[in-house]
């Protein structure tokens, strides 16, 4: 009973790192937005906060396959675990009845 509390941290944590990518993303934007507002009043200040929401996407884009990547890996674990875990499930019901 205890793998199922660890497999149900690590699907907590993954939707939790997806959340707060997609967060982080959505700031992003929305920084870009507020220094295109800025431009009219403080020409200087929209520069900068375009400059950095321009730089907060670029890493946001920089960081999307290598986040892909890590998902996939754990994606691709846990799915030979569970494979691993079937095969002796199975391997002892068969025992336990015998053959038919």
């Amino acid at each position: 009973m205890a793998i199922f509390g660890v497999i149900f941290g690590m699907v907590v944590a993954i939707l939790g790192v997806g959340l707060a990518f997609t967060i982080f993303g959505i700031i992003a934007i929305i920084i870009f937005i507020i220094g295109l507002t800025l431009l009219a009043t403080s020409f200087w200040t929209g520069i900068y906060y375009i400059g950095f929401g321009l730089l907060v996407i670029g890493i946001y884009l920089i960081l999307i396959p290598f986040i892909r990547w890590i998902l996939m890996l754990i994606l691709h674990g846990t799915s030979l675990f569970f494979r691993w875990l079937y095969t002796k499930i199975v391997t002892r019901r068969t025992e336990k009845r015998g053959d038919r």
